[in-house]
């Protein structure tokens, strides 16, 4: 199997993010008043994203939105741990509608954006344990295959069986999203 090329730069990343401002989704998204109707249930006054308008009419989605938003805000792990997850996901799915939101929750987390865009320059950053965990998120992202035992020891020298649960699942959560705003296109909202 081919290995997924490496990150791209800086200048790419951001033609790419520009170019996602301006496409049309591939399907006709439910009304926006319709998923503000169902967001204001959670969150009064919020205009929907995108992707939250793509599964406004959705009941399974939804339940799961609101999992996923559970686990974002209250998981076990560090927040920018949680983040970069999401980052390296999109990085690695060229998930550009992902990676515009994981880098706008990193940048309001106070996060070095100098740092995005060099997995080298995340991984240097990083503790060793969440170092470990990058890697972990970018090798069952790129070659899920290829995970074995010792992978998921390895953060167990550092996280609880909890933790390490929940990375997986944050791992495979934000390749969810990926897959799903990507495969249908979805507008970067301005």
């Amino acid at each position: 199997m081919k290995p997924r090329p490496e990150w791209e730069s800086r200048e790419q990343v951001e033609k790419a993010l520009k170019a996602t401002s301006g496409r049309n989704a591939l399907v006709q998204l439910p009304a926006v008043e319709e998923a503000r109707r169902t967001l204001t249930t959670v969150c009064p006054g919020v205009t929907p994203p995108a992707w939250f308008q793509a599964i406004s009419n959705l009941p399974i989605a939804l339940d799961a939105w609101i999992q996923r938003q559970a686990l974002a805000r209250d998981g076990k792990t560090q927040t920018d741990l949680r983040i970069l997850i999401a980052w390296i996901t999109a990085r690695e799915n060229r998930a550009w509608y992902s990676l515009a939101h994981a880098r706008a929750r990193y940048l309001a987390s106070g996060g070095n954006e100098s740092l995005l865009y060099s997995f080298a320059d995340l991984e240097k950053s990083a503790t060793p344990a969440n170092a470990e965990v990058l890697r972990f998120t970018r090798k069952l992202t790129s070659a899920p295959h290829t995970i074995v035992d010792a992978d998921v020891a390895k953060l167990k020298e550092t996280f609880d069986d909890y933790e390490v649960a929940e990375i997986i699942q944050l791992i495979c959560d934000a390749n969810a999203f990926d897959r799903f705003t990507e495969a249908l296109r979805l507008p970067l909202e301005n």
